[in-house]
């Protein structure tokens, strides 16, 4: 009977001590809060994993502008790390990337998201402004050479 009590008790630690979510836990994004740049930046995101683990991007707006640059640690059990190369956003539209992790034998889960500002805005107006005050600057300025 202690056996069986024994069993019982060890079942139930490792049933209560199974990672939420399919076994990743100590995500680590350094851009939780903070954007991507606009200029583009690789973005190295590590978290634990119980078992070997595929990762994947999912983009909005779909494109090629983010991509899975390395992985590390994705055969077995301990320490993953993903790197996520992010190019210049030279639209108008933030962008965002999704990182899914797949554990074998477990659900698809989300465990980093990265958005990206939206590139320069640049509009016939400003345009406008930059030529007109540059012409300014040079027939006005007193020492137009020197500008």
């Amino acid at each position: 009977m202690k056996r069986i009590t024994t069993l019982i008790l060890a079942i139930l630690a490792i049933a209560c001590t199974t990672e939420p979510g399919g076994g990743i836990s100590s995500i680590e994004n350094p851009k939780t809060d903070k954007p991507v740049s606009v200029f583009g930046e690789t973005v190295t995101v590590s978290f634990a994993a119980t078992a070997a683990w595929k990762a994947d991007l999912e983009l909005s707006p779909e494109g090629d502008w983010a991509e899975i640059y390395q992985t590390q640690g994705n055969d077995g059990p301990g320490k993953g790390v993903v790197r996520v190369k992010i190019s210049k956003n030279t639209t108008e539209t933030e962008r965002t990337a999704e990182l899914y992790i797949t554990l074998d034998g477990h659900k698809r889960e989300l465990v980093a998201t990265m958005t990206q500002t939206a590139g320069e805005n640049k509009s016939a107006m400003s345009e406008y402004l930059n030529k007109y005050m540059d012409e300014r600057l040079v027939n006005e300025y007193l020492w137009g050479d020197e500008y």
